[in-house]
């Protein structure tokens, strides 16, 4: 365990700001974090400490599915850990959240020293490795926790999907590699499982090339396939059923695109890493987008590993695998993301070319740790290599000095304004001289490769954790969730339940999520009926919108009722709509546009008529109804109706497949009315109807995934009951 051990001490060490300077820094202030991420955090943590699992989110959109959203990642086991843990004051303390930052981080460290041990590398070896992987780059760096937690399985997957194809096991180790790839995607994002999944593609390719048996590869891979989709069910399939009915926004000139959509090229070549960027991976601050810094040591050491063992199968592959994340990171520099992106499915999904260093990282990482092997190795000192890399190292840094005392000679004191960057000089010339010194015979290699850890960690502690936002200069993002508190207090005391809508200019954040109360909007996913509808201003009187939260009005007839201190003012809309009402005139319409084109119709035709796709069901004309809303909550509601005919009651909250509905006991279909809304059919009386959200894909899912666990772990146990007591494995799949 004194590798795990003190890889977790490093961690921390790296990671001090968050964790050891009594909260003076953050990781959360940025716009997306502390706009979507956090008031996602919040509101799941409420739930879990109140005793609920949130299923679904009525903060947003008129109510959306929070497991269909993905993002939030409400399927990923270790954020519930998170969630389940005592609030303070009501919200999620900033410490547990710094350190489940760094603790995802370690995690992707420790995964990565596991693969290099299993890959036969040495203690210090695959600390380095670890280090490199976890750390720095896009693990290190990333501030998405839902790419973090998807991108830390990548190794794991790795290490066991090798074992399977050298034979040890295969079944066994195929089934653990997808049921890692499996808890990747449980994450809350698909960016860097679909890019863990063209590594394992590539592998078995590779293989399959190779002179593998064919039938034994096919057969690995539907194992490994299979329990991929077993593990990862649970956050599958509500993503499918909630993309199939959903828009997103992904930076294109048609936004919101819908399911059936590629992502036009033009948005991948938008976030492509510029060629120019790999001098990033070296020197800290010439990033254009990701924290791309890997280190001068790791990058001299992969170049090590590379060249002291390419005659090493596994040199060649993970040499492979870096070369191919970076020509993906390039992407529109790179005909080859091209032709990934028109000829593998998904891959348009992810859409962020540049996040392809994640996978240039993972190899770079296991290079640098046999390079850093190759020093221990008696014979490398005969070898000109490794002089040759001191000497280049020196010239590095003597050169970047040159480049310093220039600009010190043209702009005077501003080469101070580059305090980062000047440290890459610095931690060349520690290199090339720790090297030297070996070389000459000065230092043992056990020194060496400590010391050459120790710079390594020198260089991260000036480009990882490097944007964190100390509380002295200022949470400018982070402020602005209690900068309407004022607002959010006088909403709460107005009697019934409503909707608002809120001036994204002036509240960029999750409102209503952040403050409990129910918005028309927000910064997430939307269905696409629902999107369809919030266009026009009888979409939102229909969704109960009450209020709006802005400077000005922004329909006509708004009223102004409150201002708060800093000007901001609420506006009251008169002919809203109550949360649940009647009608008893039901049209069956064909054409889906034309029901969206209907909510222009008068509010009183509204108020007394609806509409729905296909035929209409059967109801009777008469007036007089009341309806009473008895009580509710995040996942579901009770009615009272009292029907004085046959009529449809309709509730002002986004229609979507889950929902079950009971009229005095009996189960009815639920009606997309008005093309967004809920409606059921009462008869006359007085009726209790139910409405509860039961999601088909949710339980199935997670019912999948629980089936997957119990045969990921019965494999495991077996397997080991009955491995062979001479150690030896089983014969291999493949050949070397």
């Amino acid at each position: 365990m004194r590798g795990p051990v003190l890889l977790l001490l490093l961690t921390v060490g790296i990671y001090w700001k968050l964790v050891l300077s009594g909260g003076q820094y953050t990781w959360l202030n940025s716009p997306d974090l502390s706009t979507q991420v956090l008031p996602w955090f919040e509101f799941q943590a409420r739930e879990w400490n109140r005793g609920q699992f949130p299923l679904w989110d009525p903060y947003n959109w008129g109510g959306q599915s929070l497991a269909g959203r993905t993002e939030p990642g409400v399927m990923y086991p270790l954020n519930w850990i998170l969630f389940k843990l005592p609030l303070g004051g009501g919200v999620v303390s900033r410490d547990y959240l710094n350190w489940y930052y760094v603790l995802t981080r370690y995690l992707g460290a420790l995964f990565c020293y596991l693969l290099c041990r299993d890959l036969g590398r040495t203690v210090a070896a695959s600390l380095l490795g670890g280090i490199a992987f976890g750390l720095a780059g896009y693990v290190g760096n990333v501030g998405w926790p839902q790419m973090a937690n998807g991108a830390v399985w990548g190794p794991l997957v790795i290490l066991f999907f090798l074992r399977a194809m050298r034979g040890d096991r295969p079944y066994r180790n195929a089934a653990l590699a997808g049921g890692f790839l499996g808890i990747s995607l449980l994450s809350g994002h698909h960016q860097a499982p679909v890019l863990i999944g063209l590594v394992v593609a590539g592998l078995w390719v590779y293989h399959a090339l190779s002179g593998g048996r064919w039938k034994q590869l096919a057969a690995v891979a539907a194992v490994f396939a299979g329990f991929v989709l077993l593990l990862g069910a649970a956050q599958i399939l509500p993503s499918l059923e909630y993309g199939s009915r959903s828009v997103r926004w992904v930076g294109a000139r048609n936004d919101p695109v819908e399911w059936g959509e590629k992502i036009p090229y033009h948005v991948h070549h938008w976030l492509s890493m510029h060629p120019a960027s790999v001098l990033a991976l070296v020197l800290p601050s010439m990033d254009k987008d990701y924290t791309l810094f890997l280190g001068l040591v790791v990058v001299a050491l992969a170049l090590a590993g590379l060249v002291t063992g390419w005659g090493r199968k596994e040199v060649r592959l993970f040499g492979a695998v870096a070369a191919g994340g970076l020509l993906f990171a390039f992407g529109s520099a790179s005909i080859f993301h091209g032709w990934i992106y028109a000829l593998v499915p998904v891959v348009d999904k992810a859409r962020n070319a540049a996040a392809g260093i994640y996978v240039f990282d993972l190899g770079a990482a296991v290079l640098a740790a046999f390079g850093l092997e190759a020093l221990g190795d008696a014979e490398r000192r005969a070898a000109p290599f490794f002089g040759r890399l001191a000497a280049a190292l020196l010239a590095w840094s003597g050169l970047l000095y040159i480049g310093l005392l220039a600009v010190f000679l043209a702009a005077g004191g501003k080469v101070f304004d580059h305090w980062r960057l000047s440290t890459a000089p610095f931690a060349a010339l520690l290199a090339g001289a720790a090297l030297l010194a070996w070389r000459r015979g000065a230092l043992s290699a056990r020194v060496v490769q400590a010391s050459l850890i120790l710079v390594l960690l020198f260089e991260l502690g000036n480009s990882t954790g490097a944007d964190f936002k100390d509380r002295e200069m200022g949470w400018e993002h982070l402020d602005k969730l209690a900068e309407h508190r004022e607002v959010a207090s006088y909403l709460r005391r107005q009697p019934g339940v409503f909707r608002v809508d809120v001036d994204r200019a002036e509240v960029p954040f999750n409102f209503g999520e952040w403050h409990e109360i129910e918005e028309c909007g927000g910064n997430s996913g939307v269905t696409t009926n629902v999107f369809r509808a919030s266009g026009q201003h009888h979409g939102h009187l229909l969704l109960g919108e009450k209020f709006a939260v802005g400077r000005k009005a922004r329909w006509e007839g708004q009223t102004e009722v409150y201002q708060a201190p800093g000007g901001l003012k609420v506006y009251q809309n008169p002919e809203t709509f109550p949360r649940a009402w009647t009608v008893h005139e039901v049209e069956g319409v064909a054409n889906r546009s034309e029901i969206t084109a209907r909510l222009a119709r008068p509010l009183e035709e509204l108020r007394r008529r609806a509409w729905v796709a296909g035929p209409a069901p059967p109801v009777e004309a008469c007036g007089g109804d009341d309806v009473e809303l008895v009580d509710r909550t995040r996942n579901s509601m009770r009615l009272r109706a009292r029907m004085r005919c046959r009529g449809m009651v309709v509730v002002g909250d986004t229609w979507y497949p889950g929902w079950v509905a009971t009229v005095g006991g009996r189960e009815v279909p639920i009606h997309e009315v008005y093309g967004f809304l809920r409606g059921v059919v009462a008869e006359a009386g007085e009726q209790e109807i139910r409405l509860r959200y039961r999601p088909r894909s949710v339980f199935a899912g997670a019912a999948l995934t629980a089936l997957g666990i119990v045969a990921f772990v019965g494999i495991s146990l077996f397997h080991r009951k009955s491995a062979n007591p001479s150690g030896r494995s089983a014969p291999g799949v493949v050949g070397n």
